[in-house]
């Protein structure tokens, strides 16, 4: 028996969920949202939010509240291709979007916004669990809470329930995937030196690896290492926090920055290879952020990405009263946005992962046309993917362009 009905029911209370609860609450809409978790626990993603993240928040009326309890705008980004610095970046003069990173502890950040969401009138269940979803023009949702099962309806569903969305497979979503290569391995640590203004990003071509610290402030630091899956095993537990940081030195950082820190949450690790949903949008069920596309972590877009989900489906169920129609334009421009950000991650791990004499005579030709002209390389990871990815675009960046104009001069 249907016990009650709503406008919206989200499954997921993190940033995405929340947020979209807080937005269409404040449009009028009857909104239930499903937390499975009664507490946020540290998560080992979600510290860095890429600058172009922030025209979003700002047009969903978030990111003075981040910035007002638990989040800190990072400006500068320090590149290095091991020892060798690369750039150091002013994202706010040089980002198309004008923005800074922003940083936060992720369970902080989970908190403020389901507690906006439920001032903005949203009605908030933690401790339930979607155990069925009936799609339709008026799905219905069945979820336990306390040991008792309820049931309601609504007019669209939101799965915001992460990378292991329960919500896709009860929707019965396609799901494609690159190959599983990568792992990523992650710890929060205090007593960091480094400016706790700066985010850094360690390539390690020889050993196709890459390191990344971002800043929380306080000498707070969450610490990344990406590698092969056949390298190494995996890391987990305060054991191999040593290992990382090895790993993080060997890689090009600077031993200095790890005297005297201590990790402070649990160092975990998961495969962070690409897994998306083509079209996450059907028969009254959305799926937005890492529910509906997970781009490798170590590049930081997932939150930027969730963002704009939020934004791109709000504006269209605020714009019309048909919610289907609403819900495939939101699924026609994820696939188109997802798709700069897929094809160009890749376009950026051959130009800095790639090991061996193929990669080093990749970058002895690339690095230097990029040094004359920024140009050459789109910006699509910090200014956000408003833009196109042509084969014209690629043979730029690659320099292939340069290689034509010696051949035809060379004949």
């Amino acid at each position: 028996m249907i016990s009650d009905s709503y406008d919206i029911v989200t499954i997921g209370g993190g940033m995405g969920g929340a947020t979209l609860a807080k937005a269409m609450a404040e449009h009028g809409a009857r909104v239930l949202v499903l937390e499975k978790d009664r507490a946020f626990k540290d998560r080992v993603r979600g510290d860095a939010m890429a600058p172009w993240g922030t025209p979003e928040a700002k047009a969903l009326g978030i990111f003075q509240l981040l910035l007002d309890t638990c989040a800190q705008e990072v400006p500068w980004v320090d590149g290095y291709l091991g020892k060798m610095k690369l750039e150091h970046r002013h994202l706010p003069s040089t980002t198309r979007c004008q923005s800074s990173e922003l940083a936060f502890h992720h369970p902080q950040m989970q908190e403020v916004l389901l507690q906006a969401a439920d001032d903005a009138g949203a009605t908030v269940l933690r401790g339930a669990v979607a155990r069925d979803i009936q799609p339709g023009p008026q799905p219905v949702v069945t979820y336990m809470l306390d040991g008792t099962a309820h049931t309601v309806q609504a007019r669209i569903v939101i799965g915001a329930d992460g990378r292991m969305s329960a919500t896709r497979r009860i929707g019965d979503f396609e799901v494609l995937n690159d190959p599983d290569e990568r792992i990523l391995s992650g710890v929060l640590m205090d007593g960091v030196n480094i400016p706790q203004d700066t985010s850094i990003s360690i390539f390690d071509a020889r050993q196709s690896q890459l390191v990344a610290l971002f800043p929380q402030g306080g000498q707070r630091v969450r610490v990344y290492f990406s590698y092969l899956n056949t390298a190494r095993p995996r890391l987990q537990g305060a054991r191999d926090v040593p290992e990382l940081v090895e790993q993080a030195i060997i890689s090009g950082a600077e031993p200095e920055w790890f005297e005297g820190a201590e990790a402070i949450a649990p160092l975990a690790s998961f495969h962070s290879d690409d897994v998306w949903i083509p079209h996450p949008y059907k028969n009254g069920i959305a799926l937005i952020g890492d529910a509906a596309a997970n781009n490798d972590p170590m590049y930081g877009q997932g939150m930027a990405i969730t963002l704009r989900d939020v934004r791109e489906l709000t504006d269209r169920l605020k714009s019309t009263d048909d919610w289907d129609s609403a819900g495939h334009g939101y699924a026609d421009a994820h696939d188109h946005y997802f798709n700069i950000i897929h094809t160009y991650s890749h376009w950026f791990e051959r130009l800095f992962y790639t090991s061996g004499k193929e990669g080093d005579a990749l970058r002895f030709r690339v690095l230097p046309l990029l040094a004359k002209d920024h140009s050459r390389m789109p910006d699509y990871l910090l200014s956000g993917p408003d833009g196109p990815v042509t084969e014209e675009i690629r043979q730029r960046m690659f320099g292939e362009d340069v290689l034509a104009q010696s051949s035809a001069v060379n004949s």
